[in-house]
């Protein structure tokens, strides 16, 4: 197969111009030497949006002060370049090997996305959407996910059966059950009280006692076993629970609480062998919230963190061995028409729109009666997921 042509821009930087050559995404070249950039889709997103509404029809390249601090990428991509001439690059390559440096960017990359500008009271939040998504996430609605995750780490040497597996943000047991089934002893957490109550069911409908000690959640015993409580992962000190390394492995799929290198560290010090994680990777599209946004607002949503991505360089500058996948999915989630005017309100809500609390509610309503169908609501979400898996021995 012929090579593909390298795209090439000339920037502005620093009072200096340079010829930058992507090779691969993410690691563009100055005179050869592959330097590390940030995605700032998110920055591009959230400038052009000030910039429609403050009027000013000048386009992203023209200002120089942006130009200066960012280069183009292919497909539409954009960068912070964190070097811009020779001379600074060994300075640079220091800088982004160091952990501190990734765990203060994926913070600042956080809070810039808009995705968490209000996370309220989050546990009000899933306490609601709790039966939701439950029938979305579980039973045979679930299985086609579970079974593609179990497939991908069989592939990487990891068999379930028979290992203590601790499952962080375990919801309503979208994960546990299968991982009990598959014959591991499964401990569960989640910060949701409505969510532990519905794990319950969803373990008791698949054949499982909560092992107990004196009326209170023990530890599993043998495979198979599970048990379950209410905690915040944030919250949770690992040693009160004689939780240091554990647990054979540390599952922890899509869960907001890991959102900082202190929660990372957490579920490393909980593992003996290994740590699961599923993150955003810089892509979540819900096609009622993006509606009823755009409705709104008349820009674009704000966009989501690419936890994968700061993740992974964390777990690679804190010398840990991991393998990543990046993929891209699709669902449907279906809401009742009593479950779809509040959650859709709540999920608007998070992000911080400028209109009155009138207007939102008006908006979702004029959405959920142009898509209602048999007292339902379907709304379809596109995802874009890291999957990482990091062997500890």
């Amino acid at each position: 197969m012929p090579a593909q042509p390298i795209p090439t821009t000339e920037i502005v930087a620093n009072r200096r111009k340079s010829r930058i050559k992507f090779g691969r995404p993410g690691f563009p070249e100055i005179a050869g030497a592959i330097i590390f950039c940030i995605p700032i889709t998110t920055y591009y997103s959230d400038f052009r949006n000030n910039c429609h509404r403050a009027g000013d029809n000048k386009s992203w390249e023209q200002h120089g002060q942006w130009q200066a601090d960012t280069i183009a990428g292919s497909q539409g991509r954009w960068y912070n370049l964190q070097a811009t001439c020779r001379e600074n690059l060994v300075g640079a390559t220091k800088q982004v090997l160091d952990s501190g440096y990734w765990a203060d960017a994926w913070a600042e990359h956080r809070q810039a996305s808009g995705f968490y500008r209000d996370e309220g009271d989050t546990v009000e939040f899933w306490n609601k959407r709790a039966p939701q998504f439950r029938r979305n996430t579980t039973g045979e609605a679930g299985a086609g996910r579970v079974a593609e995750v179990f497939a991908w780490l069989s592939a990487r040497g990891l068999e379930l059966s028979g290992l203590s597996v601790l499952d962080v943000g375990a919801g309503p047991g979208s994960f546990t059950a299968p991982l009990a089934l598959a014959g591991a002893q499964v401990t569960a957490i989640d910060a949701s009280p409505t969510m532990i109550e519905l794990l319950h069911e969803e373990m008791r409908s698949a054949g499982f006692s909560q092992a107990s000690s004196g009326g209170r959640p023990a530890a599993p015993a043998k495979s198979g076993d599970y048990t379950a409580f209410t905690a915040a992962w944030e919250d949770l000190v690992p040693s009160e629970h004689d939780w240091q390394a554990a647990f054979d492995l540390v599952f922890v799929s899509m869960c907001p609480a890991l959102s900082d290198i202190d929660s990372l560290q957490k579920a490393l010090s909980c593992s003996r062998a290994y740590l699961y994680i599923n993150a955003f990777a810089g892509k979540r599209e819900s096609h009622a919230l993006y509606e009823i946004w755009r409705l709104l607002e008349g820009t674009e949503p704000p966009s989501t963190p690419d936890d994968a991505f700061f993740l992974s360089n964390l777990l690679h500058t804190l010398g840990y061995n991991f393998e990543l996948t990046i993929y891209s999915s699709s669902y449907e989630e279906e809401m009742t028409i009593e479950e779809a005017g509040p959650l859709l309100t709540r999920s608007i809500q998070r992000w911080k729109p400028s209109c009155s609390q009138a207007e939102l509610e008006r908006a979702v309503d004029t959405y959920i009666v142009a898509h209602r169908q048999n007292g339902t609501v379907v709304n379809t979400v596109e995802n874009r997921h890291g999957r990482i898996l990091v062997k500890l021995s």
